[in-house]
């Protein structure tokens, strides 16, 4: 798990975590032409702001105010309230760990800019505007080959979790009968720093309204609660 182990009595109880917001232009040939899905500017499905600015001022990383049946949890993040709810009896005012928290600190990187290869991307008309599709595997090897090692030279490194964010973008597996993935989380052994483990978030902010209630922040919300608990991929 990520953060402090709260079941344990803690001098330092809250863990804050740096982590970097990288906007992926994602351009996918149309036919004669091509589709530029870009996180970093609004488009016709809202008019509130650019998927990153709108990310940035969500609860994912601004606080906001909890209280579930009638047990007050205090203003935090999204992500923090629902770990401290699961760890209630031991960061409830009286418990072991009152202040535990895990807390992300972020900082948007500039936006990189691809071209879904040929075969690996497609367009379809959504429920409003277009949807890209891109092949994952695809995706994830340009994240892991290029982006990543990119980032570590840029100064990044495993201490960051690092969260890539698509707008009207989602995913496929091998073929678009396997779709659709809107968000997942990964971790890999950075060789830039001797091997230590690198985390990271992948997540459609969408507006297409092709997946029902699962709109703008929820998937990148349900990635960063699972990555908290399971961020190696491998806790049952």
């Amino acid at each position: 798990m990520v953060g402090e182990n709260p079941m344990v009595q803690q001098a330092t109880q809250t863990t804050t975590i740096p982590t970097v917001i990288v906007p992926l232009v994602i351009t996918i040939p149309n036919g004669t032409s091509s589709v530029v899905f870009d996180p970093t500017v609004s488009n016709a499905c809202t008019s509130a702001g650019s998927a990153l600015s709108l990310l940035q001022a969500s609860p994912v990383f601004m606080n906001s105010t909890y209280t579930v049946g009638g047990t007050s949890f205090g203003s935090t993040q999204y992500h923090d309230f629902f770990q401290r709810a699961n760890f209630w009896q031991y960061t409830n005012p009286s418990g072991t760990n009152p202040n535990y928290h895990i807390l992300l600190s972020e900082s948007a990187n500039a936006a990189i800019k691809v071209t879904a290869p040929s075969g690996s991307g497609q367009v379809v008309t959504a429920t409003c505007g277009q949807l890209g599709l891109v092949d994952v595997n695809w995706l994830d090897s340009w994240l892991n080959g290029t982006v990543l090692p990119a980032l570590s030279s840029a100064g990044v490194t495993p201490a960051n979790f690092v969260v890539f964010l698509l707008n009207n973008v989602a995913m496929y597996e091998g073929t678009t009968s396997n779709c659709c993935i809107i968000g997942y989380h990964s971790a890999l052994s950075n060789s830039a720093f001797g091997g230590a483990t690198e985390t990271y978030a992948v997540g459609d902010f969408d507006t297409s309204r092709d997946f029902g209630t699962s709109q703008d922040t929820a998937a990148l919300s349900h990635e960063i609660r699972e990555w908290m608990d399971d961020p190696l991929g491998n806790n049952p």
